[in-house]
């Protein structure tokens, strides 16, 4: 199916939903240059999910879309994880929700027993003596399991009669009642210590909806599937493949750390030939050399039923209908919480046309954060087993409302060069009212004072994607994921487990760091491969090393494919220790055998083993190893200061693609220092290449030629060497800006304190009151009257102030008054939200050539504040006492011009979220605009957070990181010159009102470079 390349926008439906508000928000997106949305049901939606009122609602967006050429992604939840249709499933079927199996245990000496436990579908009842392992034999004693009642209801007089007739003539009688069901285990068992395990099936109580689906029963996935997907398919279907793209499926599971479902042991019996239920003081105890086996046995059936439950059904579905499935399954990034809730999770990945994962919080992988690695590489490394290019991911949620640019861009640099081509931003949120600010932020969308600067961002990851979907993903090496090693040690093996994490984590981050790119393996893709002269061969891509990393466990049927590669001249390497042994899932169906420990020949299987594998490395020899043995399509080396090559270039993350002749090459510096480097070639062409800190890179490398591909919102490389110094002129402009902020002031206020008995508002009684920081608790709750007071001060003759409040700003009902006056109507207006409300209160404001104070007044039944006040106008602010938000207000005029460059708190802008303009003229020689060998820069030494030049009216251009710098050869005139910054911050200070880094700091300059040619 062609759909559009570039971004995706997660955008978020939380609130009331109105025709006119979705058809402007689309517009929004579409300026800034999003390539389609996901319609996300999210916390907060006010529209019935899945009422016909909500489908009107998703006919409004489609017909929209389709009038702006965005593409239309549904997805299939409120809000997440997917699988419930917003709780409909469990409350239409309750026995559709899902299961875990609990094991009740208890420590109990030989004799009688006697053991109470709560109730739930007994599966088994058994007694383990407690000895060593080897010498296990456990009793089942199910059969002793009953249940009583051991609590009295209070006792009392009854006058009912049995027979009507007679009810009239009463039986007074006695009555009370043996509630408080629960088993009971009473049984004699042999001298010595025993432990008592009861396997008890409970169904499990989740959050929103009270419970989850039973996401192994295929009855439920289908009726969840009836409410979702054929809810839309039977409104929407002509739009299915043609406007509407694909379906996103969220963070779908199995729950609970041993899941089960009704059918679980009839699944099981068939793939493994033996009954599970024999077995289940395995999955909590390592009882025997079986243990192993029957752990992993159990995981593999877990994810191998999960995906033919409910991936798989969506597949065909979405195959079916003309539509791309897509989604992710967490969690991605942590092997043991794979091992409980998505085992297997590189098979799962592959049943989805287009692989997701996501990446919530602000953090990259990196030495510090090794493990984050695995997602995005789980995600690309399911599509290249596919033949695919092609992986998603949702990413920049779950971060503060202070994450900028110079962040997301690293984050969406790190990501596209493990794999990832498509970028979806979490998220775009329909409204921030309330609560729905705290709910997952920041929103990425036209609440944030970046928002006017979004689309050179959107460009950015846009050209990126197009740059790395081109061509054949080229790596040597596969990496081999220890499921079975996690499996057999979960969950009572907690330091193997951890050691095991640790130590993947560290050698994905030591492969990577080296620019040893690698794809990730599973035994189902790996037996899907070929080997030919020594080589791996899967659907398009062709590696020269298999890492086995670790493994104690280790499936027979990878043994036997390594086996096959070593004796074709290939190379298969092992980290650790040799491995065990166990029965593959995908070579042989005789189980039992195995299970109950009839082992094969020792001597055998050790001659097997010294058999399937060539080299033993350690993780720190690893980068050397494979550079003695593999030969590079691409080499890179560092230049150090002193002018020295160092082969051993460490930080630089590397992915590469064939296009024909031409290798692309997308170098990400993952460190805070630059990288000044050559690239070489097989043919020994070089390139000299400049990365700054946390910067990228892409560059075509022919067999003859190297040339950069140069990327929007990032200074190109001629660009950032030219303002490094050793110029022939500089022209410094760090001073005499004429500077406004392009929006009104804002103070908000956060301090409030709280009374149940109105003293009046001119009583000083309120200072020694504590206050409450709004923002970062609510307000006291009133059961009846009470008062909040907020203060601030005014000097001058005040101008058009407005008190601006959020439609859920408090809870109950509310008076606002200022200092004594009820505020006018407040009408709603979009100041930062489509939910604000403001109301003109100048007439009510004190000022003077003195400061006055100033008091907002609330009056409270019933209820509460749950959100700062704010008050807007042209005014300029200072906010003296250190700890506390109380704003002094002088309307008596702004600063219009800097001698130094500072920040916009000195400037009286502590509070403002948004956009200032920075304006400056200055003449020039008559050589620098008439000069053909010259280049000219403009060059900003930091600005927090994100700037667009103008230069004589022209826009040169976006940048939203270090380093800031502008080529501006064409737009300098000799004479008189206009040069126009503007700025904008954080959205931070407008929500919290705390203050952060906004402005323009340290050098500015303009920069005059000869060259010989250009």
């Amino acid at each position: 199916m062609k759909r559009k390349n570039g971004v995706i926008s997660f955008w978020c439906l939380n609130h009331d939903l109105e025709d006119h508000e979705l058809k402007w928000q689309l517009n929004e997106l579409k300026d800034k240059g999003f390539c389609g949305v996901f319609i996300h049901p999210r916390d907060g939606l006010l529209t019935p999910y899945l009422s016909e009122h909500w489908f009107e609602k998703v006919e409004v967006i489609i017909d929209k879309c389709r009038e702006l050429d965005l593409d239309v992604w549904l997805y299939d939840e409120d809000p997440f994880p997917s699988g419930t249709a917003s709780g409909r499933v469990i409350a239409d079927y309750p026995e559709y929700r899902a299961r875990a199996l609990h094991n009740d245990s208890f420590e109990v000496n030989g004799g009688k027993v006697c053991i109470d436990f709560p109730m739930g579908r007994l599966l088994r009842a058994v007694a383990i003596p407690v000895q060593p392992a080897d010498s296990v034999s456990q009793v089942d004693i199910t059969k002793y399991v009953g249940t009583i009642r051991k609590e009295w209801k209070p006792a009392r007089i009854s006058h009912h009669n049995y027979y009507p007739p007679y009810h009239a003539a009463g039986n007074p009688h006695w009555r009370t009642d043996a509630t408080g069901t629960s088993f009971r285990l009473e049984c004699t068992l042999p001298e010595g210590s025993w432990k008592i395990c009861a396997f008890i099936e409970r169904v499990i109580d989740a959050q929103p909806w009270d419970g989850y689906t039973d996401v192994l029963n295929p009855e439920a996935v289908g009726y969840f599937m009836k409410l979702t997907h054929e809810s839309y398919f039977s409104r929407f279907g002509s739009y299915f493949g043609r406007e509407i793209k694909g379906i996103f499926t969220d963070e779908a599971k199995v729950f609970g750390s041993v899941s089960w479902t009704r059918e679980f042991p009839n699944h099981f019996q068939q793939s493994f030939g033996y009954d599970i239920e024999e077995h289940l003081p395995h999955l909590w105890y390592t009882l025997g050399r079986e243990t192993a086996q029957i752990r992993h046995d159990y995981r593999y059936a877990l994810g191998d039923l999960f995906k033919k439950s409910y991936i798989t059904p969506i597949f065909n579905w979405c195959e079916e209908k003309g539509i791309i499935s897509t989604g992710h399954i967490s969690p991605e990034e942590d092997p043991i919480g794979q091992t409980i809730y998505s085992p297997y999770l590189l098979s799962v990945l592959k049943q989805f046309h287009l692989p997701g994962t996501d990446l919530i919080a602000g953090q990259i992988g990196s030495a510090e954060y090794p493990l984050l690695h695995m997602g995005p590489k789980l995600a690309s490394s399911a599509a290249h087993h596919m033949g695919k290019n092609e992986a998603i991911v949702e990413a920049f949620g779950a971060n503060s409302w202070e994450l900028g640019f110079k962040e997301m861009k690293k984050m969406a640099d790190w990501l596209m060069v493990m794999g990832v081509t498509d970028i979806t931003i979490h998220g775009q949120f329909y409204s921030v009212d309330g609560p729905r600010k705290k709910e997952a932020p920041p929103s990425l969308f036209y609440q944030s004072s970046h928002w006017p600067f979004f689309s050179s961002f959107i460009s950015y990851i846009s050209e990126i994607s197009e740059l790395v979907k081109q061509g054949t993903h080229k790596c040597h090496v596969l990496l081999y994921y220890p499921q079975a090693s996690f499996s057999a040690y979960y969950p009572d093996r907690v330091l193997e487990m951890n050691q095991l994490r640790t130590r993947l984590g560290d050698l994905m981050h030591q492969l990577l760091s080296h620019q040893w790119d690698f794809d990730l393996v599973d035994e189902e893709s790996l037996l899907h491969m070929k080997t030919s002269d020594g080589k791996i061969r899967g659907i398009q891509e062709t590696y020269d090393v298999l890492l086995l990393p670790w493994c104690e466990y280790l499936e027979d049927g990878v043994s036997h494919w390594c086996r096959e590669l070593v004796a074709d001249g290939g190379q298969v390497w092992l980290l650790g220790s040799e491995p065990q042994l166990i029965r593959s899932c995908h070579v042989g169906k005789e189980r039992l055998q195995e299970v109950q420990g009839k082992q094969g020949d020792q001597e055998d299987q050790e001659i097997d083993l010294a058999e399937f594998w060539n080299r033993h490395v350690t993780l720190e020899s690893l980068p050397g190893d494979l550079s003695k043995t593999v030969k590079r399509e691409i080499e890179l080396l560092q230049i150090r200061d002193d002018g020295t090559k160092n082969h051993d270039v460490k930080g630089i993350y590397m992915q590469l693609r064939e296009i024909g002749e031409v290798k692309r090459v997308f170098l990400v510096n993952a460190l805070d220092c630059e990288f000044r480097g050559e690239i070489i070639n097989q043919q020994n062409r070089k390139a000299s290449i400049y990365i700054p800190p946390y910067g990228s890179i892409i560059m075509d490398v022919e067999p003859e030629a190297l040339h950069h591909q140069k990327l929007s919102g990032i200074a190109a490389r001629q660009e950032i060497e030219a303002a490094r110094g050793g110029q022939e002129q500089i022209v410094d402009l760090a001073s005499d800006w004429k500077v406004a902020p392009e929006a009104d002031n804002v103070l908000v206020l956060t301090q409030w304190h709280f009374w149940e008995k109105n003293l009046g508002p001119e009583a000083d009684w309120v200072t020694t009151v504590p206050p409450i920081d709004i923002y970062e608790q609510p307000g006291l709750l009133f059961s009846g009257d009470g008062w909040g007071f907020a203060r601030f001060f005014v000097k001058g003759e005040p101008q058009t102030t407005k008190l601006v409040f959020e439609k859920s700003a408090w809870e109950g009902e509310c008076e606002i008054l200022v200092n004594g006056h009820s505020i006018p109507a407040p009408v709603q207006v979009r100041r930062f939200d489509v939910c604000n409300y403001e109301a003109d209160i100048t007439a009510f404001i004190l000022g003077g050539e003195a400061l006055q104070l100033n008091l907002v007044e609330l009056r409270f039944k019933h209820g509460r504040l749950m959100e700062p006040l704010r008050i807007y106008g042209d005014f300029h602010l200072s906010m003296p006492y250190s700890g506390f938000s109380i704003g002094h207000i002088n309307y008596e005029g702004n600063p219009a011009a800097l001698f130094c460059l500072t920040s916009w708190e000195e400037l009286g802008y502590p509070h403002y979220s948004g956009t200032v303009s920075y304006e400056k003229c200055m003449d020039l020689p008559e050589k620098w605009g008439n000069e053909e060998s010259q280049c000219i820069y403009f060059s900003a030494e930091d600005i927090c957070d994100v700037a667009t030049l103008f230069v004589n009216g022209i826009e040169a251009g976006t940048r939203m990181c270090k380093p800031f710098v502008w080529e501006v050869t064409s737009l300098v005139n000799s004479g008189s010159n206009q040069y126009v910054l503007k700025v904008a911050n954080s959205p931070l200070s407008l929500f919290q009102g705390a203050y952060v880094k906004s402005g323009i700091f340290g050098a500015v300059k303009l920069i005059r470079e000869e060259s010989e040619s250009r």
